[in-house]
């Protein structure tokens, strides 16, 4: 006799699976989707006191970035205009040096006095006395001072 081979079923297999299914008495829903709404804006809710403060931050950085540059570029002109002036002055001390040594000043008088000019000792002074007139207060009242102001400033 021969040996007869045992089949072993794996993967969960149990006898009668093969039996026809029965089908519900009520058919199974299908859970329905919410219909998409593809021409619905949505509504963003602004806070007018946050936008505006928003802006004002933005303004402010940019004046800050202005005035920086401002600044900066005031510093350069002023590094610029200090460095010409101490150029200018060793200039103006080099050609006094060189004024001095070449004028004699002696020769420069004989010279005025050849041409007529007479020295300041000997030409007599005449002083006048003048006082500057010391205007009026107005006893007006501020108000009466404002409208003259604008009366004058529209006429």
């Amino acid at each position: 006799m021969a040996r007869k081979i045992d089949v072993l079923y794996v993967n969960g297999y149990t006898e009668g699976s093969a039996a026809r299914k029965i089908a519900p008495a009520f058919p199974e829903a299908k859970p329905q989707r919410k219909p998409r709404a593809r021409n619905k804006r949505r509504v963003i809710a602004i806070d007018p006191v946050a936008i505006g403060s928003i802006i004002v931050a933005v303004f402010l950085l940019v004046m800050m970035v202005f005035g920086m540059t401002t600044y900066q570029n005031a510093v350069e002109d002023a590094q610029m205009m200090e460095n010409y002036l101490h150029s200018l002055q060793n200039e103006n001390e080099a050609l006094s040096a060189q004024l001095w040594e070449d004028v004699d000043l002696a020769e420069v008088e004989r010279t005025a006095l050849a041409l007529g000019m007479v020295p300041k000792d000997s030409i007599p002074v005449h002083r006048i006395q003048l006082q500057e007139p010391v205007p009026q207060e107005s006893e007006s009242d501020w108000l009466d001072q404002l409208v003259a102001i604008l009366t004058n400033l529209f006429a």
